[in-house]
């Protein structure tokens, strides 16, 4: 069975975006794009969460676990 896991990307403490994605509770990936006009105090915070299985775990690797931005 799949479950959807949302990934919320917040900006600056308020949500700014979310990608919701199915899961089958085994293997996750999720990935998504956003663009946005930043200035150079902004903060951006990525959390992972599941309305149907509160027992999710993140056991993200460095080589396999990222979040990343570049000026554009």
């Amino acid at each position: 069975s799949t479950d959807a896991v949302n990934l919320l990307l917040y900006k600056n403490g308020s949500l700014f975006a979310y990608l919701a994605v199915l899961t089958d509770k085994i293997n996750f990936v999720g990935q998504g794009s956003v663009i946005d006009q930043a200035n150079g105090t902004d903060t951006y915070e990525v959390y992972v969460d599941s309305d149907t299985d509160t027992s999710y775990q993140v056991q993200g690797l460095t080589t396999t676990t990222w979040f990343e931005g570049a000026m554009i």
